[in-house]
């Protein structure tokens, strides 16, 4: 199955049911996906979710939606970007916008 990688924070809100979209650089294909943390050489496996939108956007529209996003607040999606450096995007030409639903939890698994 793909692989999707969230950091532990977004991890959390998605397994507390708060997170249904995320922003990447680059464009996820629609259908479910296994969503993880670690690193590409150790997944850990925490859902399985399924991609049902996969639009181009902006930064300006993910902020926007900072709810979707798992944030309790924007500065809070403001701070996370900064500290993990995802204020990148506010200069990136293109994003994508994916809006999921999960699927199943899974038991986390080193594989």
């Amino acid at each position: 199955m793909r692989r999707i990688f969230f950091k532990e924070e977004m991890k959390a809100a998605i397994l507390a049911g708060k997170k249904t979209a995320t922003t990447r650089d680059h464009q996820k294909a629609l259908g479910e996906w296994e969503a993880c943390t670690g690193s590409y050489y150790r997944p850990r496996p925490f859902a399985v979710i399924n991609i049902t939108e996969n639009d181009k956007n902006t930064w300006a529209h993910s902020l926007a939606h900072w709810s979707d996003e798992g944030f309790d607040a924007l500065e809070d999606m403001h701070r996370f970007a900064f500290e993990t450096g995802l204020n990148r995007y506010a200069k990136a030409p293109e994003l994508y916008y994916h809006v999921f639903a999960v699927v199943k939890h899974l038991m986390e698994t080193a594989k």
